[in-house]
């Protein structure tokens, strides 16, 4: 490896690591780390068993909020041209991780730092021609991966430019709330349906990767105002949407916002994001149905439509080592 690839490997991880700080994960340990391999034969290659350790980019935890235990994450940032993107690459990529995790999981210098289990891993894949990334050929090559099954299951999720730039919209959009007058920024986990009623909604200060891969990302905050000199909080219920918006679309949200009770606040916020432009007669007037319903209803709820910053590279912030 040439010393500039060297230099953008790290920088990548710099920046992935920054990401997901901001996203309110905790990060363990250092960076770029190695642990032993508990498996050489099977972690080798051909008819060799494995030498080296398994290098670990990046670590981090987060709390399950419906588990209600702590999620661990081997993270693995990946930086590569367009044309060093492939299914055969990317295939790489996941047996690395799949092999780090079955050895992280059994790892005794994990357990040290008290990450006692792992079967999460998040491969973060950074075109750095991003005029040339395809999301639609990437998700091509994803479809022809392969994980191995195993009795204890793996989970590895792929972000591409594609997902990485949406991450850093809403980190941009919940930096300029809290700067003007919002405070108390907290991703909204809904009741788990699916629990028989043992799952009640939460408020937590990080964002899970099943959010994070979602359509909707829904959150929660406190807003200050000022009339005439005397100061109120007002309840602000978030919803960072990335699905197509057609009127159907914005139509299903709404019917599942009720159903959340999601409407208990006295601001409803969206935020849209990419290339909406088409689309706004679908909102506006999805914005005046919810209006006049509520309205009708004697709902004091007001509706706010917000538009995110679209990112065309990653933001210079994260590539700041932190003092």
């Amino acid at each position: 490896m040439s010393e500039e690839q060297q230099y953008q490997g790290d920088r990548w991880t710099t920046q992935s690591r920054s990401i997901l700080e901001s996203l309110g994960w905790l990060q363990k340990g250092d960076s770029n780390f190695d642990i032993q391999c508990k498996n050489k034969t099977k972690h080798g290659t051909g008819k060799s068993s494995r030498i080296h350790p398994h290098g670990v980019d990046l670590l981090f935890q987060y709390k399950d909020p419906y588990a209600k235990e702590d999620k661990n994450i081997i993270v693995e940032s990946k930086h590569r041209k367009w044309g060093g993107i492939s299914t055969s690459s990317i295939q790489s990529f996941v047996t690395q991780v799949f092999d780090t995790i079955e050895c992280a999981n059994i790892s005794q210098e994990l357990s040290e730092i008290q990450c006692i289990g792992v079967n999460t891993g998040l491969i973060m894949i950074w075109c750095n021609e991003p005029e040339k990334f395809n999301n639609e050929t990437f998700n091509g090559y994803l479809k022809e991966i392969n994980i191995r099954t195993k009795r204890n299951p793996i989970t590895i999720y792929i972000a591409s430019n594609y997902h990485i730039l949406r991450w850093c919209s809403v980190i941009d959009a919940k930096d300029k709330l809290l700067a003007a007058n919002e405070r108390d920024f907290k991703i909204y986990y809904p009741a788990d349906n699916f629990s028989g009623g043992r799952s009640t909604a939460v408020r937590e200060d990080h964002a899970t990767l099943p959010v994070l891969f979602s359509k909707y990302i829904f959150a929660k905050s406190t807003r200050t105002v000022e009339s005439y000199g005397d100061f109120r909080s007002l309840n602000v219920n978030h919803v960072f949407y990335f699905a197509e918006p057609t009127y159907d679309e914005l139509l299903f949200l709404y019917s599942c916002l009720s159903q959340i009770q999601f409407e208990d606040a006295h601001i409803l916020s969206f935020f849209f994001y990419g290339n909406v432009s088409k689309y706004r007669v679908y909102i506006e007037e999805f914005r005046r149905k919810i209006e006049h319903n509520l309205k009708k209803n004697g709902s004091a709820l007001k509706v706010e439509i917000n538009y995110m910053v679209v990112f065309s590279d990653v933001p210079e912030i994260y590539a700041q080592e932190k003092e």
